[in-house]
């Protein structure tokens, strides 16, 4: 009854294509003849692709961009306003009966949206950004926070993402005192050193490296004092990992938490 395509950014890349018009091409290919069509319009070289694919298929367009982004709820990061923009918009354009602005306010009202911003101790939050977008996207959020106090990184990457990339990015675009880095359980996890090595030629200075997750959690809160914030960045599966670790039960056995 409606498609909705999100931000488009460089991501699975080795399945969708090296630049955003061709992954923006794979994405349009959810729409269908005469359905709507919901779309972030904040990247114009992606909007193009989506908007002429949408003629083809003689699919009304409904643009949504930043400046139009839901403002009515206190979203952590720009981001989260973004999408729930996308989804506003989907529940106008379809009209469904019982579904007006107020229903929209209350139901995004009481969202919790877990590993994207999330706060789950006094100053610690998690992000699942995990490619040059999603980083980007991310350095935004902690800007937007208008914070005064200092920022430590705990991170992981899986070894088919520009790890290389993300980590430069983090490292020009915000004020890192320390960073931790840890070798995901997955086989795909990219080992500690690596990591490591990468944040030190990308100009910080602290960086300490670990084999267990719940290792490096452990070492990044003892780091931190009550003017940092810790943020957990880099993977999804970190994110499972460190809400596995977090866990009330494995917390009491730790006195690091």
């Amino acid at each position: 009854i409606a498609c909705v395509i999100t931000s488009i950014s460089l991501d699975h890349t080795q399945y969708l294509g090296e630049t955003v018009p061709e992954i923006a091409a794979e994405k349009a290919g959810i729409i269908k003849p005469g359905v709507p069509v919901i779309y972030d319009d904040n990247r114009q070289e992606a909007s193009l692709v989506i908007r002429r694919k949408a003629e083809e298929a003689g699919a009304p367009c409904y643009p949504v961009a930043e400046d139009g982004a839901y403002r009515e709820i206190a979203f952590a990061a720009p981001y989260q306003a973004m999408n729930a923009a996308l989804a506003v918009k989907a529940l106008e354009v379809l009209g469904i009966p019982g579904i007006d602005g107020e229903t929209c306010r209350q139901g995004l009202s009481g969202v919790c949206w877990k590993g994207r911003m999330q706060q789950v101790l006094p100053d610690v939050w998690l992000d699942g950004a995990h490619n040059p977008g999603g980083i980007e996207s991310f350095i935004r959020a902690v800007k937007a926070q208008e914070s005064q106090k200092g920022i430590q990184l705990l991170f992981a990457a899986v070894s088919d993402k520009d790890y290389r990339g993300m980590i430069q990015m983090l490292c020009e675009g915000l004020p890192i005192s320390r960073v931790t880095v840890v070798h995901l359980s997955s086989e795909r996890g990219l080992e500690a050193d690596i990591l490591a090595e990468q944040f030190l030629q990308a100009g910080c200075k602290y960086v300490e490296q670990y084999d267990r997750t719940e290792e490096a959690l452990n070492a990044a809160l003892r780091h931190k004092t009550e003017q940092d914030r810790l943020y957990v960045v880099g993977s999804l599966y970190l994110i499972g990992e460190i809400e596995e670790s977090l866990q009330p039960g494995r917390r009491n056995r730790n006195a690091g938490f």
